[in-house]
């Protein structure tokens, strides 16, 4: 698929949650999908760092 046809990201899943379950399972929508956004990945790497700093009890200000 071109990115020109690709449906733009949004922050939808965050903020409105999933309501169409019947399709969570299908490989080209539901969870699969939202693995592959952006916005997945950029929360997945926040949440690593999170823990990383969590563990060495690290913080932003020190």
């Amino acid at each position: 698929m071109s990115s020109s046809n690709k449906k733009p990201q949004t922050d939808a899943f965050v903020n409105n949650g999933f309501q169409n379950w019947g399709k969570a399972l299908d490989k080209s929508k539901g969870f699969d999908e939202r693995l592959q956004s952006q916005g997945h990945i950029l929360a997945a790497s926040n949440f690593e760092v999170y823990q990383q700093r969590e563990g060495t009890q690290q913080n932003v200000i020190q």
